[in-house]
C-alpha cells in the first residue's frame, strides 16, 4: 500500500515483479450487479473475521450509476450502509403540495391538481376521507367552479352534509391562498402567500411530527423545511417587484423545486460508506473497494464544451480569463481521483471492473487498471468472480435459497429441512455439510417453509355464507372466471368490489342513447 501511494505519479516495479501481495486485489466481474455482490460477500467475510462495517467503504466515480444496484444488493445481504449522495426533494410531500396548490388555483381547480394537493398528507383530512371525496367527485363530475359552491347530492342528505363539511374544511386554506395571490402577484407576494398557506396548514408542526415518528430518515423532513424556507426568501429577493400571471410563475416554481436537494447525515455509526470519490469525506478506512474501473466510467469521459474549444480556452486563459477546464485539466483531475480512491485504504484495497454493461454490451478495463498493473505485475491476471459460488463458500443465506429450492423441486417425497440435503448432488456437498450450513443460517428455515407447497385455503361456513349467501347463485361465466383465477372470483362475487363510477358515457351507453333517439324519430315520422 505504501508503494502504491509513493510511486503513483512515477510507476516503479514492486519488488522483483514476482513477490506475492495480499493487500491489493484486482477482480473482473460479469456486470455491475456482480461487482456489488462480490463486494457484499467480501465485506461479510471481513466482518466475521473481526472487522467493522464502519472501517469499510465502497468508492465509485459517480454514485448515480451504482446507487440502485448497491442499495439492492446490500439490502439483500443485510449489510448496514450509508449512501453519501444528495437526494432530490422535488417529490417530497411539501414540494408536491406547493406545486399542486399553485396549479389548482392557476387552472381553476382541475381535478388532478386539486386531489394531488389533497393527497400530500399535509391537509386536515384523513386518507380515507379524501378517497371517499374523490370517488364522489369522479362519479358526479365535480370539477372547476363546482368546488367553490356547496355540494348537493340528491336523495342522500347525510352524505351531502358530510361531503360539504369536508369541502369547507379543505377549501379554506386554498381560498386564502388564492385571495393573497390575486391575478398578477409579484415575487414578494407569491413568497408571502405561500408562507401564509404553509402556516395555515401547520406544515412545520406536521413535519416535526413525521421527524419524531420516523426512525431513520426523519431528519430529512426538517431539512426540506429549511430548504424551502430559504427558497421563499430567495424568491422574494430575486423577483421582489416583478408581477406576472400565476401561470407564468409555474415554470419558475417547477425549476426551483426540481433543483433543490438535501444531503443526509448517517444516523448510525457502524455502516459501510457508499460514495463517489469526488464527494465522500473518507475517514480512516481499513478496507476499500473501488468499483467500476471501466473505460469511460472511471476515469470519467471528458465533457466537451458546446461553444468554446480547448484552443479558445487556452487563449482566454493566457489573457488572464480562465473559463472552466479544458480536456487536459479534466484528464489530470480524473487521474487525481484515481489516486484518491486507490490510497484511502490502510490494510486492503480491492479494485473491480465489469465485462458487460446493463444492456449486455462489452466493456473494457480503464487506464487505471493498466496503471496499477505497471506497479504490480502480479495483478496482470485478475481474479474472476463466480456469481454462483459453491455451497461451502456461501456468506449469506440468500445465496442458498435458489439452489435449495431447485434441489427440493427436483427430488421426490421431500418435506422440509430433514430431507432437503438428500436432494443434493453427490459432487455438491455431503448431507452433514448441508445440515451444518443450514444451522449457520436460522433465517433460512422460515424462508424455505414459506416456499412450501401451497395449501388450499378453506373459508369457515359462517364466513362463506356472509360472502356468498346460504346458496351460491352463480353463472357459467362466473365459473369460468373461477377456473381461470379464483382470486378474481373471490373479489368480484365474494367481496362485490366494483370499479369507480365515473361521470362519463361509455360506448354501450352512447349506443343505447343513439338507438333510443332513432327509435323516437322514426315513430314521430311514422
Amino acid at each position: 500500500m505504501q508503494h502504491l501511494e509513493r510511486c503513483w505519479a512515477e510507476p516503479k516495479l514492486y519488488g522483483n515483479g514476482s513477490s506475492s501481495i495480499h493487500s491489493i486485489h484486482l477482480v473482473q466481474c460479469a456486470d455491475r450487479e456482480a461487482e456489488a455482490t462480490f463486494a457484499a460477500r467480501e465485506i461479510l467475510r471481513s466482518v466475521r473475521q473481526g472487522g467493522r462495517f464502519r472501517d469499510t467503504a465502497i468508492l465509485v466515480r459517480h454514485l448515480d450509476q451504482y446507487h440502485d444496484v448497491l442499495r439492492r444488493v446490500f439490502l439483500r445481504y443485510e449489510i448496514p450502509f450509508f449512501l453519501d449522495r444528495r437526494e432530490p426533494i422535488a417529490h417530497h410531500p411539501l414540494a408536491e403540495l406547493t406545486r399542486a396548490a399553485l396549479r389548482t388555483i392557476a387552472f381553476n381547480w382541475r381535478r388532478q391538481d386539486w386531489f394531488c394537493a389533497l393527497k400530500s398528507g399535509l391537509v386536515p383530512a384523513s386518507q380515507a376521507e379524501i378517497d371517499r371525496l374523490e370517488n364522489q367527485a369522479l362519479a358526479r363530475g365535480w370539477e372547476g367552479s363546482a368546488w367553490q359552491n356547496p355540494l348537493n347530492i340528491r336523495n342522500d342528505p347525510a352524505l351531502a352534509e358530510s361531503v360539504e363539511r369536508l369541502r369547507q374544511k379543505l377549501m379554506r386554506p386554498f381560498i386564502v391562498l388564492s385571495q393573497k395571490l390575486g391575478t398578477h402577484p409579484t415575487g414578494k407576494q407569491l413568497s408571502e402567500a405561500v408562507s401564509a398557506f404553509w402556516k395555515e396548514l401547520a406544515i412545520q408542526r406536521q413535519l416535526e411530527k413525521w421527524s419524531t415518528d420516523s426512525s431513520d430518515s426523519g431528519h430529512v423532513h426538517l431539512t426540506v423545511w429549511d430548504q424551502l424556507q430559504q427558497w421563499l426568501e430567495m424568491l422574494a429577493l430575486a423577483f421582489g417587484v416583478q408581477a406576472h400571471p400565476l401561470k407564468q410563475w409555474l415554470p419558475i416554481v417547477e425549476a426551483a423545486l426540481g433543483a433543490l436537494s438535501v444531503g443526509a447525515v448517517p444516523p448510525v455509526l457502524d455502516q459501510v460508506l457508499l460514495g463517489g470519490v469526488d464527494r465522500s469525506r473518507n475517514p480512516d478506512l481499513q478496507v476499500v473497494f473501488v468499483l467500476g474501473l471501466n473505460e469511460g466510467v472511471f476515469p470519467a469521459r471528458a465533457t466537451l464544451a458546446p461553444i468554446l474549444s480547448d484552443d479558445d480556452r487556452n487563449l482566454l486563459e493566457s489573457d488572464g480569463l480562465a473559463i472552466g477546464q479544458n480536456a487536459r485539466l479534466q484528464a489530470t483531475q480524473e487521474r487525481f481521483f484515481g489516486y484518491i480512491a486507490c490510497t484511502r485504504a490502510r490494510q486492503r484495497l480491492t479494485m473491480t471492473y465489469a465485462l458487460r454493461d446493463a444492456e449486455g454490451d462489452a466493456l473494457n478495463p480503464s487506464s487505471l487498471v493498466a496503471h496499477v498493473q505497471r506497479l504490480f505485475p502480479q495483478l496482470e491476471q485478475p481474479e474472476l468472480f463466480d456469481t454462483e459460488p459453491s455451497w461451502d463458500d456461501a456468506e449469506h443465506y440468500s445465496q442458498l435459497i435458489s439452489p435449495l429450492l431447485q434441489a427440493r423441486d427436483s427430488a421426490s417425497n421431500l418435506s422440509h429441512q430433514s430431507n432437503i440435503s438428500t436432494a443434493m448432488p453427490a459432487d455438491a456437498i455431503s448431507q452433514r455439510e448441508a445440515m451444518r450450513r443450514l444451522g449457520e443460517f436460522p433465517q433460512l428455515a422460515s424462508i424455505l417453509n414459506g416456499f412450501a407447497a401451497p395449501v388450499a385455503p378453506e373459508l369457515s361456513p359462517d364466513l362463506a355464507q356472509a360472502l356468498y349467501g346460504p346458496v351460491n347463485t352463480t353463472s357459467v361465466s362466473a365459473l369460468e372466471k373461477f377456473g381461470s383465477c379464483p382470486f378474481q372470483f373471490f373479489v368480484e362475487h365474494g367481496l362485490h368490489a366494483e370499479e369507480r363510477k365515473r361521470f362519463e358515457l361509455d360506448a354501450r351507453q352512447r349506443g343505447t342513447f343513439q338507438h333510443q333517439v332513432l327509435e323516437r324519430f322514426h315513430r314521430r315520422l311514422k
